[in-house]
């Protein structure tokens, strides 16, 4: 018998990016190997895509990783506490908005006034759009 070890190749090449989504939900991202993808897919939940994309800022639609689109601003951040002076933000879709912690439906236009002075926080996760997080002054 002889005591030489035999050398075995291995692939260290880890040049593939992936993406695994449910619903287009980016649920898992990293680097593998090419010999590795095939596995990873039987492996974790979800369709596997190469390529590059992270859940906070990409999502999958119709097989290919984008980015995710931003919400349009609010018109403006400061307003006068005079209950006529508002603020605006069209949404693109009804979605749920929290101001300051409760949650609102929303569809449409969102028009925020205020009769007293305080900072309004406005926040909205609607997937796939990214978060948005707004403060709303009025003096």
């Amino acid at each position: 018998m002889s005591d030489e070890s035999q050398t075995v190749p291995v692939e260290l090449n880890f040049n593939v990016q992936y993406v695994t989504h449910i619903n287009g939900r980016i649920a898992n991202w990293g680097f593998a190997s090419s010999t590795v993808i095939d596995r990873l897919a039987q492996d974790i939940p979800g369709e596997l895509i190469e390529g590059v994309g992270r859940p906070d800022t990409h999502y999958v639609a119709n097989g290919v990783i984008v980015e995710r689109p931003s919400l349009p601003a609010f018109d403006k951040t400061a307003i006068i506490a005079d209950d006529i002076d508002m603020a605006t933000l069209v949404l693109p879709e009804p979605m749920d908005v929290t101001i300051d912690g409760t949650l609102y439906p929303a569809v449409g236009t969102l028009e925020l006034s205020a009769a007293m002075p305080a900072t309004y926080v406005v926040e909205i996760d609607h997937f796939p759009y990214q978060p948005l997080r707004a403060e709303i002054v009025a003096t």
